[in-house]
């Protein structure tokens, strides 16, 4: 606990957002002289092939799992058409975002579009991957020995929460942030943290295995609320920024007419905004059935009574 406590208070410093670029971008307040990007620069379609290659493994091994796996096990009668598309459809967005213009833009030219991208891989490819893992093919793969008790102990409420914007935090500091964009094999450990760390964050909301579930309804609803406070904190936080943070997008081509500041802005909004958009909208849902769960609880029994 103490290491938790001093390593929360060094995020807060101002010690741990000073940045530490390659150029003082504090001092800088002009970006007019920057050049523009060349015309239709964001239709690019480069793939990167280790993307193709991860996403075509995981869907080739998820298939065997829910089918000749599944048979030879005995683990369930039939898999749902809903939970393989959307497993599959989580390696689709994942596909789109580590390749094409949202990659080409958000490693070259715009952070708001890496905010995009960021959205992408820790909201819309949790929720399509958990949605797509049924209970039991779950519970068939972690067995019932330390593979399961790993699970259940991460997926807990307050680890899952805390490691995940723990994560998120970290890697939006200037100095850490400016390092994944020089470095591919840095970037591509950041956007795996990003994902992994967002599925077991996800978890206690979406998660159907029995054995890890650990919310009731109200629990969830909580948990969803309180989950949605550090990204908007850090979105405001960048939004508001007086001075570029990050020196990778104030030495760049500009696209669609954006300089650093406004590009950042966009970007801190799109943090901001779309992420409480899903989670309230999560809520809301939630609410709903519950709602509608006690209403027909309710009325089962004064059906009953009529007929008496």
């Amino acid at each position: 606990m103490p290491g938790f406590v001093a390593l929360a208070t060094w995020l807060l410093s101002g010690e741990a957002w000073a940045h530490q670029g390659i150029a003082p971008i504090l001092e800088v307040t002009d970006y007019s002289q920057l050049p523009d990007a060349p015309p239709g620069v964001w239709m690019d379609l480069s793939v990167h092939p280790s993307t193709v290659i991860g996403c075509a493994l995981m869907a080739a091994f998820y298939l065997y799992a829910v089918g000749p796996l599944r048979e030879k096990r005995g683990w369930a009668p039939s898999v749902s058409r809903r939970h393989i598309a959307c497993f599959l459809g989580s390696m689709g967005v994942i596909l789109l975002s580590l390749n094409g213009p949202i990659h080409h833009l958000s490693d070259n030219y715009l952070f708001s579009m890496h905010m995009v991208q960021h959205l992408l891989l820790t909201l819309v490819v949790p929720y399509l991957f958990i949605l797509g893992l049924p209970g039991w093919l779950v519970e068939g793969l972690l067995g019932d020995g330390v593979l399961k008790a790993l699970a259940r102990a991460a997926t807990r409420p307050v680890p899952a929460f805390l490691v995940y914007n723990m994560v998120l935090v970290i890697w939006h500091m200037p100095r850490f942030y400016d390092h994944t964009m020089e470095s591919h094999p840095i970037h591509i450990t950041e956007h795996l943290m990003f994902m992994v760390t967002a599925v077991v964050c996800w978890w206690p909301i979406l998660g159907e295995a029995p054995s890890l579930k650990s919310l009731g309804m109200f629990g969830k609803m909580a948990y969803l609320f309180l989950l949605g406070l550090p990204m908007k904190a850090l979105g405001a936080f960048i939004t508001v920024a007086p001075d570029v943070l990050y020196s990778w997008y104030a030495h760049v081509p500009r696209v669609w007419g954006l300089d650093p500041i406004a590009d950042q802005r966009l970007g801190g909004v799109i943090m901001w905004v779309p992420a409480g958009i899903v989670i309230w909208g999560s809520i809301g849902v939630m609410f709903v059935r519950w709602y509608r769960a006690e209403t027909r609880g309710s009325a089962a029994p004064a059906l009953s009574g009529s007929r008496s």
